[in-house]
């Protein structure tokens, strides 16, 4: 078909620029409108499910398939705001040849190119606001409804417009002409996408939310120019092809880029039960029983809430994958995402759920299922290599036309972060990772919106949620507000959950689902193990048994040590004599330094090799380089899992768990949540009581044919805390560092007079005596003190950390405007903003990923002290590249440290690493040969094979 001179017209206006093989092309902006539209059509048939269907037309007022034509119009407008003189003159001025030669061509084609005032000079987002909303009126919205809906797509590049801005910036929108081709261009993308004639009636703020993530997402995918969205046009060339015949290509292109990209759902299955889902686990337990019945209960098609509480080791993880795969693998939910406490508890979980999902999906022959690991170091997991299924994915291009935005390069990295494996899981199908990759949806900063529309819909589980602090447990009831009302089911997993907190959740959750003024609804009383559910139409808490397993009484003895020299010889002799006719034992510290002092000292004590070859004394700590960390747990797992379990190496191939007859592992809280881990005497400092019992549950965990004798009735030695001489317990430096005072004394306080504890019936009792308000016991004046002032400190924390969550959240679902969802000055993930800027998940002392880097004898720079893997820090690291650098990487943190990495010359950030979304945040650290980094103040870090990373000398803050 011909070219109308009206077309002609159109095709000037680009929307992208860029060399191919030395040429100067460009892509024509109603093209990258047709590509959006193109994509969205996919993304809505083959992405989205109808539970988002459903949550988008009701929120637009309008039935489900004309909603779609909407949703697809709407996205196709996003880049409205390019159709000024503004975008298409480069003003105030072109930058380089490339747009001088963009900026003839609009000139050839007719356009007028204004004088402009210098602060309507704004960016094609806001301008897209400005522009599009008085068109949407003319098709006949109400004034408001239009400006929210512009406003909506105009926020594609990761934060709303400013009114204060528009409201001045009319000259910006150019003259009488220019809104004349806008209006063509308006109605020719309505014409050729079917748009009816109905129109939306209403704009809900969730629907808004997961609206706005949805185009952005769009928007990323069609500026994939290779190999998907190629430029079209030479600049300064006619350009033959039709809208119909451009129409045409791109849907076929917007086809391959999204079955390309993976993100595309498979396909429905028919409900399965436990059998069906883990053939290999034989019969179901109580939990899972309960939960099989539930599944066949709820409606699979609403959102709900479901909070299972249940003993370790009763197997609340499969029943949690029973809901998920009901609702999000048979029902109308969008998925699945899983998020944990740790990267530890992330990686672990990813095998098994690999394993379901293949067994789930293994008859459908052509479906391909995608997982993926989402966290900060995603990169680096042998798990996650072993399913991934291309080695990187094209990034999209031209997101900053308009130059470089408020951040600088920062937010171009942070765009690109969502197409490498760190920030993908939140879109694609199946997602396991960490729960501070769902609590970033909570927060109030770029981006925030397509976090929520990552969640949307989906089924999301969160497991060991009574590890969360307030701060966290805060911005966890505003994202539950958000889940309900985006549609989301919420599946949640805890051990020891306090009462007052099942009670905040559920109330969260119902606050999501019932408009502002809906009744509270109490929560039933129900006895521990128990499962609470939540739904649009009611709340119910029943009881669920436990187990034979699970009950079971745990004898307690009390070694009343400090973590000091004198401390850990008698835990060495301790541990000798109880390990004298064999056994496995675990020492639980609450610091990396405590750990490593603690295994030093026991060295002379367990000099040896195990009768399985490797050390009898082993430590696991968080302080290695990623590599080594690795190695570790495989080895503490292949000692210490499940028996007839198998273990991944880093080869893709698995070794059987073979038992050693006498070990001791010294290690920090890796294996209070981490690992699927069993022992026969636990031994473990202070902590709160619900972490007590968590620790607890790693012992005797699995059943096993013969156990020594003496270790034959599970135990736990609590070391320490010693008393003073007015019987007040002391609590050492690191652990008053980690876990607060007050609670530390209540927990003592429960279990000073116990000597065993029955399980699970007093659970509830132990969790409620330390967290639950409540008069204070009677005590004499020497400890009456300590424990009224530590209670002061302890509220004045609780109510400075809901401070600060409130300073950082999002608004409710029910109560904001698009712009109290982001927020300019909050920062993602950085360190060199002062904390009150920062979107933390956790507070806490800041942390900084370091990569060792070693010189070698012939001036080759390594990453291992062994000097076999070279790196050039000069040269751009492309994504193999950054997945080897990273996996030699290690998280350090703590104020003083972090000084002290700042003032060092040898502590540094490539160049070329600043443009990597992988190696945006990640330092060098030049160590000497012998592993070791001289710092100020006679400190040195030292990198050691068996200890990872260690302080000498100096003093550093008692968490490194």
């Amino acid at each position: 078909m011909a070219v109308t001179q009206l077309e002609y017209a159109l095709l000037s206006l680009w929307a992208k620029l860029g060399y191919v093989e030395d040429e100067r092309r460009y892509h024509p902006l109603v093209f990258h409108a047709l590509d959006a539209a193109a994509v969205a059509e996919q993304l809505w048939r083959w992405g989205l499910t109808s539970r988002i269907h459903r949550l988008l037309a009701d929120g637009l007022g309008l039935a489900p398939a004309v909603a779609e034509r909407w949703v697809v119009f709407l996205t196709a407008l996003h880049d409205f705001g390019k159709a000024t003189p503004v975008f298409q003159f480069r003003l105030p001025q072109p930058r380089d040849d490339l747009e001088r030669a963009a900026v003839r061509q609009v000139k050839e084609a007719g356009f007028s190119c204004p004088v402009l005032p210098e602060h309507a000079c704004l960016p094609h987002g806001t301008l897209t606001s400005l522009v599009l909303a008085p068109l949407l009126r003319a098709r006949g919205l109400s004034p408001r409804l239009a400006c929210r809906l512009a406003d909506t797509v105009a926020g594609h590049h990761g934060r709303f417009p400013d009114q204060a801005v528009l409201s001045r910036a009319d000259p910006a929108a150019g003259d009488k002409s220019w809104e004349a081709v806008r209006r063509v261009l308006f109605e020719t993308l309505a014409s050729l996408l079917d748009v009816p004639p109905e129109v939306p009636q209403r704009a809900d703020f969730p629907a808004l939310a997961v609206l706005a993530g949805f185009v952005t997402v769009v928007d990323w995918i069609a500026s994939i120019s290779q190999p998907f969205f190629p430029y079209a046009a030479v600049l300064g060339r006619p350009l033959e092809m039709s809208l119909e015949d451009y129409s045409t290509r791109a849907r076929a292109q917007a086809r391959q880029a999204v079955e390309s990209l993976r993100w595309k759902l498979p396909q429905r299955l028919p409900p399965g039960d436990f059998r069906a889902v883990f053939p290999a686990l034989g019969s179901p337990r109580p939990v899972q029983q309960t939960v099989t019945a539930l599944a066949d209960r709820l409606s699979p098609d609403a959102p709900a809430l479901v909070i299972i509480e249940a003993p370790t080791g009763e197997g609340k993880t499969e029943a949690a994958w029973l809901l998920a795969d009901r609702w999000g693998i048979t029902g109308s939910a969008r998925g699945v995402y899983i998020g944990m406490p740790t990267r530890a508890t992330g990686d672990a979980l990813f095998d098994r759920i690999r394993q379901v999902l293949a067994h789930r999906y293994a008859a459908r022959g052509t479906d391909t299922v995608v997982l993926q690991l989402v966290h900060g170091h995603a990169a680096v997991s042998a798990e996650e290599e072993r399913v991934r299924l291309d080695p990187s994915l094209p990034a999209p291009e031209g997101l900053w036309n308009d130059g470089q935005p408020p951040e600088g390069r920062h937010a171009v990295v942070v765009a690109g972060e969502w197409f490498t494996y760190r920030k993908r899981g939140l879109l694609a199908p199946f997602g396991v990772g960490t729960v501070d990759q769902a609590l970033l949806a909570a927060l109030r900063l770029r981006h925030s919106f397509l976090r929520l529309f990552g969640l949307a819909g989906r089924v999301v589980v969160f497991d060991e949620v009574h590890a969360y602090d307030t701060y966290m447990l805060s911005l966890f009831e505003r994202l539950l507000e958000w889940l309900a009302a985006i549609g989301s089911s919420v599946i949640v997993l805890s051990a020891t959950l306090a009462p007052s907190r099942r009670a905040a959740l559920a109330a969260a959750f119902r606050r999501g689902l019932a408009p502002a003024d809906a009744p509270v609804v109490p929560l039933p009383e129900a006895r521990y193990p128990r499962i609470t559910v939540v739904t649009p139409d009611a709340c119910s808490v029943e009881p669920v048994a436990a187990s034979a397993r699970s009950q079971r009484t745990i004898r307690l003895e009390t070694l009343p040590i400090l973590p000091d020299e004198d401390g850990y010889r008698e835990l060495a002799r301790y541990l000798a004599d109880a390990l004298s006719a064999g056994g496995c034992a675990a020492v639980v510290c609450n610091t990396v330094r405590q750990a490593q002092e603690c295994f030093q000292a026991l060295r002379p004590r367990f000099p040896g090799r195990a009768d399985d070859g490797d050390p009898e004394l082993d430590l696991l700590h968080a302080r290695y380089p990623a590599v080594w960390r690795s190695e570790r747990e495989q080895r503490v797992l292949r000692r210490f899992g499940k028996p007839g379990g198998t273990v991944p190496t880093p080869d893709g191939s698995r070794v059987p768990v073979s038992r050693p007859r006498r070990a001791v592992l010294v290690a920090t809280q890796i294996v209070e949540q981490s690992l699927d881990l069993d022992f026969d005497l636990l031994l473990t400092f202070p902590a709160p009581i619900d972490l007590l019992l968590q620790r607890a549950g790693r012992l005797h965990r699995h059943q096993r044919e013969t156990r020594p004798p003496s270790l034959a009735e599970p135990c736990v030695v609590l070391l320490g805390p010693p008393l003073d001489d007015h019987g007040v317990p002391l609590f050492d430096r690191g652990t008053l560092a980690i876990y607060d005072e007050h609670i530390l004394l209540r927990t003592w306080f429960a279990l000073r007079t116990r000597r065993e504890l029955r399980m699970p019936e007093e659970t509830d009792d132990l969790i409620a005596a330390v967290y639950e308000d409540g008069p204070q016991p009677q005590l004499p004046e020497a400890l009456a003190r300590p424990w009224r002032e530590t209670a002061e400190r302890l509220r004045q924390t609780l109510a400075f950390e809901r401070n600060e969550a409130a300073k950082r959240w999002v608004c409710a679902p029910g109560e904001g405007r698009l712009e109290d969802l982001t927020d300019a000055d909050l920062a993602e993930e950085t360190t060199s903003t002062h904390p009150a800027f920062q979107a933390l998940t956790r507070l806490g002392e800041p942390s900084v990923t370091l990569v060792p880097v070693f010189r070698t004898a012939d001036r080759r720079t390594v990453l291992d002290p062994e000097g076999h893997e070279p790196v050039d820090l000069a040269a751009s690291p492309n994504p193999q590249d950054c997945v080897r650098i990273l996996r030699w990487s290690i998280e350090v943190g703590g104020n003083y440290l972090l000084r002290l990495l700042d003032e060092s010359e040898r502590v540094c950030q490539p160049e070329p690493w600043q443009r990597s979304p992988l190696l945006a945040r990640v330092r060098v650290a030049w160590f000497d040969p012998d592993g070791s980094l001289p710092l100020a103040r006679d400190s040195v870090l030292v990198l050691d094979r068996t200890l990872g990373l260690v302080t000498r000398k100096g003093t550093i803050d008692a968490d490194l």
